[in-house]
């Protein structure tokens, strides 16, 4: 049937009218073979025979127009295939990369090795995916200069990249940092952030060539990190690759099935966070000086980091003014190298912690090792419960300190072996921290000699015994909490008990029991009750 105008078009369809078949016909082959699309003015324009260009795409009255239809499928189905040269590859990767930030899609790399010699960047408002398009391994991204790398700027907080199954090398000493993902400041609540997968950073060939970085994640809101290594400087005590991870004014971190090696810090947590903080899980982190460093511009809470090998030099965790972290079933190795005073968990000003079912060891090398520190005034509720500690080096070591600024915590079920004499050091001051069931334990306690208000604060079981050289009447005991119980063993006559408003005696009469004699107490209320004596 012919192809007719628009204006014979209508007069088939005026009030009234019952188009025929030929009429409909008619419209029909009109609507496909027109060339007619309608743009900005809505007069023709010429029909593309080619492959849509860039510049095709362009919404100006200049250039060749698409249907909104046409549009959004191009934008959605964007995808570009790179292949090596055998020579440089940097102006051809980065223009490839900024057609990508423009029109969204996918950018996807053929087997082989691209060989950079400068910085590549892409800045874009629309989800992109940079991948292989083979399995992990194939593709190598190797840059020469000394700041190479790849930085991703995403300014829609809904539309995060991929970055997936590549190799992000480096033939440079020093070469800057091997992937960065900037995200808009302005927090976003979506579900689903930037993810790096199947990600490999490292030097082409150690140990003389290493990223000064490896990652760095920075304003992201849920950034997922999986299948994930890197490697830096080959060294066994002074690493010259800074981060293996670095997560600046993020949002929950999602690290999980990962390897860190030979990095000054393999995870480096800076800035502020949201609420949530991180999850930390499934990885192994080898030859670091330190496993992780946690620190927070104020009180926020974090999350888990559980299921971890973690073998560093000087500490394992270092967490600053956080709170709500739990750290469990994780594996703590001081290196055999490091002569440093070796800390696994160190809390420091944080509150409302769980530390529990972690193994933490030394190796016999020397320099000291404490299996956790608490300290700082506001380290407080912290929980240490069912660790186990070997080869703590010393038999002044401990597996547990707590300094004298830390009080209510604790600290139960906890055992040591191998050179510590002393399960758990709690200072003098932090006199409202709770012991249960650690071992070793120290000697039994005993009160100061002559003293008539004896501490009995921070026991690590309820007997204390009284040796007083000279006749000494006590009238209080210092620093008991509600619910405490205490048992005095008495060795000598010297020591007399008052009855008075806050020492509750039986027949409210004092008492001077003789050698060997025991008494028991209760706290209820303020008040010291005697429960029973032996005589």
């Amino acid at each position: 049937m012919p192809v007719v105008s628009s204006t014979t078009l209508k007069t088939y369809f005026e009030t009234g009218d019952r188009p025929s078949q030929a009429n409909f016909e008619d419209l029909i082959d009109t609507s496909l073979q027109s060339t007619t699309v309608f743009g900005r003015s809505g007069g023709p324009i010429v029909a593309v025979t080619a492959d849509y260009t860039t510049s095709q795409i362009a919404d100006t009255a200049t250039k060749v127009m698409m249907t909104a239809l046409e549009r959004t499928t191009l934008a959605g189905l964007s995808a570009a295939v790179l292949s090596p040269s055998g020579g440089d590859d940097t102006t051809t990767v980065q223009a490839a990369l900024t057609a990508l930030g423009t029109s969204g899609g996918t950018l996807t790399f053929s087997p082989g090795t691209y060989v950079l010699s400068a910085a590549l960047t892409v800045t874009t408002a629309k989800a992109i995916t940079i991948t292989a398009d083979t399995t992990f391994g194939a593709v190598i991204l190797l840059w020469s200069n000394s700041s190479g790398g790849l930085s991703i700027t995403y300014t829609t907080s809904k539309l995060a990249p991929t970055v997936s199954n590549l190799f992000f090398r480096t033939s440079y000493a020093g070469g800057g940092t091997g992937l960065t993902i900037t995200a808009p400041v302005a927090a976003s609540f979506t579900t689903i952030g930037a993810l790096v997968e199947n990600v490999c950073i490292s030097g082409d060939s150690t140990p003389s060539e290493y990223w000064l970085k490896c990652l760095h994640l920075e304003n992201c809101w849920y950034p997922v990190v999986r299948r994930f290594s890197a490697k830096g400087h080959d060294a066994t005590v002074t690493f010259l690759c800074l981060t293996g991870i670095e997560h600046k004014n993020c949002q929950v971190l999602l690290l999980h099935d990962f390897t860190i090696i030979h990095c000054g810090t393999a995870i480096l947590q800076s800035g502020s966070t949201g609420g949530e903080g991180f999850i930390i899980r499934h990885g192994e982190i080898v030859g670091a000086d330190y496993g992780m460093i946690m620190t927070s511009v104020s009180d926020l809470s974090g999350t888990a980091i559980h299921d971890m090998h973690i073998n560093t030099n000087y500490r394992g965790i270092q967490i600053t003014n956080r709170s709500c972290i739990a750290i469990h079933d994780c594996l703590f190795y001081k290196t055999q190298f490091s002569t440093l005073a070796y800390q696994a968990v160190e809390l420091v000003a944080c509150r409302l912690m769980k530390v529990h079912n972690n193994t933490i060891s030394g190796t016999g090398a020397s320099g000291g090792i404490i299996g956790v520190t608490i300290s700082g005034a506001t380290s407080t509720y912290n929980v240490i419960r069912d660790n186990t500690f070997s080869n703590m080096e010393a038999a002044t070591a401990y597996a547990i300190l707590v300094t004298t600024s830390a009080d209510h915590n604790y600290i139960y079920n906890n055992i040591a072996v191998d050179n510590t004499t002393q399960c758990v050091l709690v200072g003098g001051a932090a006199t409202a921290t709770r012991l249960a069931n650690n071992e070793p334990l120290p000697t039994v306690p005993v009160f100061g000699n002559g003293d008539t208000t004896p501490s009995v604060g921070n026991a690590h079981f309820e007997r204390f015994d009284a040796t007083n050289t000279g006749a000494t009447t006590i009238t209080a005991f210092d620093d008991g909490i509600e619910g405490q119980h205490l048992i005095i063993l008495f060795n000598n006559g010297n020591t007399t008990l008052q009855h008075n408003a806050g020492l509750i005696l039986r027949g409210a009469v004092n008492v001077t029991p003789a050698a060997g004699k025991v008494m028991t107490f209760e706290r209820s209320a303020s008040l010291w009750l005697e429960l029973s004596r032996t005589f």
